[in-house]
């Protein structure tokens, strides 16, 4: 079994374990708090490992992988780390997104219709408030504004 096969049977396994744990609780709880992030941290594995990507954009979703194994973790400890997490998360968007924010050779047409659909439609969740920054994949890849 190639090493790719077997990341992927313990992203399943691992999973699995999450969502069985999480499920039914009790004693089965630290299944979920092992599960969890052993899913995230093998998955970070797989992107880490991918020899076709381009080195900077492994980069950056191996950093984001790692900010939203991070927000895993705090919002699974017991006790306030809501807002620890969820920074985490929005960290990992931003990180996930940040291969998108550069070449767009159709950005200023891409801002157009976006502001087009905000005032025609009042879409302001259509293309998200970082549009302006081309920073949003759903515009780029909705108007075909990618190079």
């Amino acid at each position: 079994m190639g090493g790719r096969k077997v990341l992927t049977a313990g992203i399943v396994i691992a999973a699995a374990g999450a969502i069985l744990g999480g499920m039914a609780g009790g004693a089965w709880l630290p299944l979920h708090y092992v599960g969890k992030p052993l899913a995230t941290l093998l998955i970070l594995g797989v992107a880490a490992t991918a020899v076709d990507a381009d080195r900077r954009y492994r980069r950056w979703i191996v950093l984001g992988l790692v900010f939203s194994l991070m927000g895993d973790v705090w919002l699974m400890l017991p006790g306030d780390y809501f807002v620890a997490g969820l920074i985490a998360f929005l960290l990992a968007h931003l990180a996930i997104s940040a291969p998108s924010c550069r070449g767009c050779i159709g950005a200023r047409r891409c801002r157009r219709r976006c502001a087009w659909l905000r005032t025609r439609w009042g879409m302001c969740g259509c293309c998200g408030p970082i549009c302006p920054l081309r920073c949003d994949c759903r515009c780029w890849f909705t108007w075909g504004c990618w190079r």
